[in-house]
């Protein structure tokens, strides 16, 4: 077994797995937790995105990753709401299956600039009910939603230019 070194939590990847994948795996797992987001959502959505089917099983996502039910199905559903992978299931077959969520990364972000919109709207809110205006936290209300507000506006310029330019970027197999 290959233990993720360096962590509180020691997690076990499955032998079955190769050395270059556990090492990428180990390497996913560090990049997600250095966001923020958790290693072991890491660990998921690196290990659906090099498995060589289109969806794998809650089932093997336990089984590979050495984690508990318990974790993946919490970080399945963060993986969920964040739109980077969905869950499926077939008919008359009891499992869940995962499967990257969206097509690529433009698609991802059409959908957050939604999710944008509604975050200026709550920074300006907070703004609002501030008294002082003038402390620490109005100053990062604002300067917040005046960000988010920008990025949001530069976002429909960037992905038509990414949707003009993107096939210069594929890697080629």
């Amino acid at each position: 077994m290959l233990y993720l070194c360096g962590m509180k939590d020691q997690i076990k990847l499955n032998e079955a797995l190769s050395p270059e994948k556990q090492s990428y795996l180990e390497e996913f797992g560090l990049f997600f937790e250095k966001l923020g987001t958790g290693r072991i959502s890491g660990l998921i959505l690196g290990y659906i995105l090099i498995s060589d089917r289109p969806e794998v099983s809650f089932t093997e996502l336990v089984g590979a990753l050495g984690v508990s039910k318990a974790s993946v199905h919490n970080q399945v559903k963060t993986l969920e709401q964040t739109g980077f992978i969905k869950s499926l299931r077939f008919k008359d077959d009891r499992n869940t299956y995962y499967r990257i969520g969206a097509r690529d990364m433009g698609e991802m972000t059409v959908k957050r600039m939604g999710m944008t919109i509604h975050f200026v709207a709550l920074m300006q809110r907070g703004h609002d009910l501030k008294l002082n205006k003038q402390d620490e936290a109005a100053y990062f209300l604002r300067d917040t939603a005046g960000f988010y507000s920008w990025l949001h506006g530069k976002m429909s310029q960037l992905l038509q230019e990414w949707e003009q330019e993107r096939d210069q970027y594929h890697i080629q197999p």
